[in-house]
């Protein structure tokens, strides 16, 4: 899956990595199945894999969005954010 610029966030304070933010349609899954690997291409073409690492779930048990992270302690490090809506 490509990601643009628009889905990168970086947090002026931080300068260790950044988020991408995508919607669990991109992936073209469910939001009760979650996959363990995800590969993305970033805009400068790097491909980056990411495991998951975590799920939120909202107070009504609905998905709000799962985190992966990427390996590699050389890489900066970036959160991958898959939101429901």
């Amino acid at each position: 899956m490509k990601v643009t610029q628009d889905q990168i966030f970086t947090d002026d304070n931080d300068s260790s990595g950044f988020d991408v933010r995508v919607n669990v349609a991109a992936l073209g899954c469910t939001t009760n199945d979650p996959p363990g690997q995800v590969s993305i291409e970033l805009p400068s073409g790097e491909v980056v894999e990411f495991d998951l690492c975590a799920e939120a779930v909202g107070s009504c048990d609905q998905f709000l969005y799962w985190s992966y992270w990427n390996e590699g302690m050389e890489a900066p490090a970036i959160n991958l954010q898959v939101f429901a809506g």
